[in-house]
């Protein structure tokens, strides 16, 4: 019995692990998704400015920013990082909208998003009617702790909308920095849809993070519990093995 408890949870887990991440099984589309982006003038130009792990940071509002689409791809950047403005900049939300939603293009078996480095790539085989200009790689600044953990929630396939700022970053170490933190270092957000390759990522203030639908919920749900329960299994193997041998 033991030993098909722990089989069953791992191969939950297995399966899970992929299915959770599923954009291609969202049916449900929300309205929002199939919109352009609202980009307009800020009504408040004033500088953003606070302090966060390890550095002072001056944020320049660019645009105001209003941005809903599926998302295909995300990467956190705040339990493996080498430097203290990844904490910070914690989640880059790979998202895609319009007319990749009303084609059926992110339905396409053969298309692929990965990303890496600050980077969102993708690709595919064969004919495929995609848009490049209606995906967007968004490197999500959170200067809010529940902002923050509902940002690391997300998975691909969730429908969000976020409502914020483009920003021009500069921040300044302050304290103690690691040994690959620079002293002081500037961002420039990227203002249109159009462009592609280094300094083509949107960089979002985030004033508020909106789910919109949630994708793969079941399999949401049992990933972690497979998850918990295997931490579970494996905290009474070991009390087992050390008080009941």
């Amino acid at each position: 019995m033991n030993k098909f408890l722990f089989i069953f949870l791992a191969t939950l887990l297995a399966i899970t692990f992929f299915t959770r991440s599923n954009f291609r099984r969202n049916i449900a589309i929300q309205p929002e998704v199939l919109l352009e982006p609202i980009q307009t003038e800020p009504a408040d130009k004033s500088l953003v400015q606070f302090t966060r792990d390890g550095y002072d940071y001056v944020l320049t509002p660019v645009f105001d920013y209003e941005i809903s689409g599926l998302v295909v791809h995300t990467f956190d950047y705040s339990w493996l990082h080498f430097y203290k403005s990844d904490v910070t900049f914690p989640v880059d939300l790979c998202m895609i909208w319009g007319k990749n939603i009303i084609s059926g293009a992110y339905q396409h078996p053969s298309l692929k998003f990965s990303q890496d480095s600050r980077w969102c790539q993708y690709r595919w085989r064969g004919q495929l009617d995609f848009n490049g200009s209606e995906l967007s790689n968004n490197h999500l600044l959170i200067d809010n702790d529940a902002l923050k953990k509902l940002a690391k929630s997300l998975s691909a396939g969730d429908q969000v909308k976020i409502i914020g700022k483009l920003v021009n970053v500069e921040a300044k170490g302050v304290g103690k920095l690691d040994t690959y933190d620079p002293e002081m270092f500037r961002m420039n957000t990227s203002t249109t849809r159009t462009d592609s390759g280094a300094g083509a990522c949107e960089i979002i203030f985030v004033e508020d993070l909106i789910i919109l639908k949630k994708g793969n919920p079941l399999s949401q749900m049992v990933f972690q519990g497979s998850i918990y329960g295997l931490a579970v299994w494996l905290m009474y193997n070991i009390v087992k093995l050390l008080f009941f041998p």
